[in-house]
């Protein structure tokens, strides 16, 4: 399991849709931005994303394991419940992003399109 990070130590910088907003967050080097993915809608959609992140066989094609997993203390409870992952930002966009950009703009070839690795 990764480490947890109380969702108070976050730092919103961008909302980027609705379950995902880039936060920085403190490191021992200073700050690091990450991407924050919660579920508004179920709980159990989080927990099952986060189970699936976790098991996947690693590879350089597919999103990594969560860095972080976000907890938050609720007076309620005694212990912390989690709220959402951390995982890595990726500086030049998403494949779901940058994919249909390059189609429209005529910079991805069809080889590349239909390549599997």
């Amino acid at each position: 399991m990764p480490p947890s990070i109380d969702y108070r130590q976050l730092r919103y910088e961008k909302q980027l849709s609705q379950d995902v907003v880039l936060v920085t967050v403190p490191t021992s080097a200073g700050h690091q931005l990450m991407v924050f993915k919660s579920q508004t809608k179920s709980c159990f959609e989080l927990y099952h994303e986060i189970k699936v992140l976790l098991t996947l066989p690693r590879s350089v094609h597919i999103a990594q394991p969560p860095e972080f997993l976000v907890t938050t203390k609720q007076s309620d409870y005694h212990d912390s419940r989690v709220c959402g992952v951390l995982i890595k930002h990726y500086e030049l966009g998403t494949l779901y992003n940058v994919l249909p950009q390059r189609r429209r703009e005529g910079t991805l070839a069809l080889e590349q399109q239909t390549q599997l690795g």
